[in-house]
């Protein structure tokens, strides 16, 4: 297994890498347009951007964000083989920690993947779905 650097140059991903990343965003439950998704991918989201490869075969991809943020996000029939943990581990390697992981609290198989890996638990956060209409301050 290998991390492949998404970006070209630096910069952008790679054209030859926008189909297979189009295609992975779109197995996510939350996925967006395909110009969500465009506007995204070149929005440069990561300090840190791979393809995860096994062989010839890329199946999925992982990220570190500026906030030391490692993500990983495999394609659906690519899940359980253990690429996961291996692609975290090759992250590891290359930036080295601390590293944080944001993940579900819903999300059962990734908290047991991070935990195995030596990551600990020490917050919860919340998020602000859409702009409420409040009532002004007396």
């Amino acid at each position: 297994m290998e991390l492949v650097s998404v970006y070209h140059e630096g910069r952008l991903p790679h054209f030859k890498h926008y189909r297979f990343i189009y295609h992975l965003l779109a197995e996510r439950d939350d996925a967006t347009s395909l110009e969500g998704q465009a506007i995204f991918l070149t929005s440069h989201p990561y300090s840190d951007w791979w393809l995860v490869r096994v062989g010839e075969k890329d199946v999925g991809a992982a990220y570190l964000t500026v906030q030391r943020e490692v993500g990983v996000l495999l394609k659906k029939e690519h899940q359980g083989k253990g690429y996961g943990p291996r692609a975290v581990k090759l992250v590891i390697e290359k930036v080295g920690a601390p590293l944080y992981a944001n993940v579900s609290p819903l999300n059962a198989q990734s908290i047991k993947m991070f935990e195995g890996l030596g990551f600990v638990h020490f917050q919860n956060g919340y998020r602000l779905e859409k702009t409420l209409q409040l009532q002004p301050a007396l």
